[in-house]
């Protein structure tokens, strides 16, 4: 694998790496070798807020962020592009564009979510809608806020606005409910930031960890606390 220069964090594993350089690397059936530029923010439309068939046709309700954090990037930002996803309308200035801002600090991750900027013809944009904001590579925060209201702890993420902590992935995932897209809004998780430390792989080491543990909870009828000491 051909990095380029910069630096990039191996999705599923966690692992940063420094280009260019060529990596040999060997991969689990289930790995799937992604590389991310340090600090990106990579726009998603989370699973089940949108049809598995037709989504592109449609503009989500839900739109998540995924940032990639890493220790040396203390800002960094991204533009989201939408029209009707159904016609030629783009053609004739019907779609919108969402800037989204990420910041870091010693004791804090943030991203800004700014007011969409769309033509005055698309007027099918959504006048709300609901984000899901992830912080990769980042340790557990101390408090959530969100337009700077606490934001409850939910360890399913089903309550709006709520935020959960995925330890296989060392993601904080924060959702929140239907807001005006003509307004900014933003996210902060105190206590919260990247480390070196997180950075080494460990994301795949749990992953492995993870796997071996169905494979025995699989291969024997009771497993008890002892069958792994």
């Amino acid at each position: 694998v051909w990095v380029p220069p910069g630096q990039w964090v191996e999705w599923f594993s966690g692992k940063i790496w420094t280009g260019p350089q060529t990596l040999g690397r060997s991969f689990a059936i289930d790995d799937i070798p992604v590389f991310v530029k340090a600090g990106s923010i990579i726009p998603q439309t989370p699973t089940g807020s949108v049809p598995l068939t037709g989504s592109a046709q449609l503009i989500p309700p839900v739109l998540g962020f995924t940032v990639f954090a890493t220790p040396n990037i203390s800002s960094s930002s991204t533009n989201v592009y939408e029209d009707d996803g159904d016609t030629t309308s783009y053609l004739t200035n019907q779609y919108a564009w969402t800037t989204a801002t990420f910041t870091q600090s010693a004791s804090q991750v943030s991203l800004v979510i700014n007011a969409v900027n769309k033509t005055s013809t698309f007027t099918t944009f959504p006048a709300q809608r609901s984000f899901q904001v992830t912080f990769s590579n980042v340790f557990p925060p101390t408090s959530v806020s969100f337009n700077g209201a606490n934001v409850p702890y939910d360890a399913f993420g089903e309550a709006l606005p709520s935020w959960k902590y995925d330890g296989e992935t060392l993601s904080l995932i924060v959702s929140t409910p239907s807001v005006p897209t003509n307004k900014a809004n933003t996210v902060v998780a105190l206590g919260s930031k990247s480390d070196p430390s997180l950075l080494n792989g460990f994301i795949l080491q749990v992953r492995r960890a993870s796997t071996i543990k169905t494979l025995l909870d699989q291969s024997f009828p009771a497993v008890f606390q002892e069958d792994y000491e």
